[in-house]
């Protein structure tokens, strides 16, 4: 299996946006204006996530350290894709929400090396991770 992530640009944003449509339709709306804004804002990144030249997910990285939002395709989930993707990006931060539809991933980032540093207190289902050795 080969994983491969790219850099998105600014001509990327229908597909990012179709995709979390498609995907996370039931957890969160992100116009493809907005997801066009993230990818060109300067102090964020959108990486795409490909698995043997197959588009695969989608990881939104703020100010360069922070996961605020990686979403696997469910056929791309439990193969090793997104332990390889936190691996590559090393973010020192990650955002879970415990109640999006794929499934809290909490376990997930405390198996790799991460753990709980705070919760969102409009957002208690919310919760931010830091990774235990930077």
């Amino acid at each position: 299996m080969r994983i491969e992530l790219y850099r998105a640009i600014e001509g990327d944003a229908p597909i990012v946006s179709d995709f979390i449509d498609a995907h996370l339709r039931d957890d969160v709306y992100i116009p493809e204006k907005r997801i066009r804004d993230m990818i060109t804002r300067p102090t964020s990144q959108c990486w795409l996530v490909l698995v043997d030249q197959q588009f695969a997910g989608v990881c939104f990285v703020r100010d360069g350290s922070e996961v605020y939002l990686m979403f696997l395709a469910p056929w791309a989930r439990g193969q090793g894709v997104g332990k390889e993707v936190i691996r590559r990006l090393q973010p020192k931060t990650v955002r879970v929400n415990t109640l999006a539809s794929a499934g809290d991933l909490s376990r997930f980032y405390a198996t790799n090396g991460y753990r709980l540093k705070a919760s969102d207190l409009k957002k208690p289902h919310v919760h931010l991770y830091e990774r235990i050795n930077p």
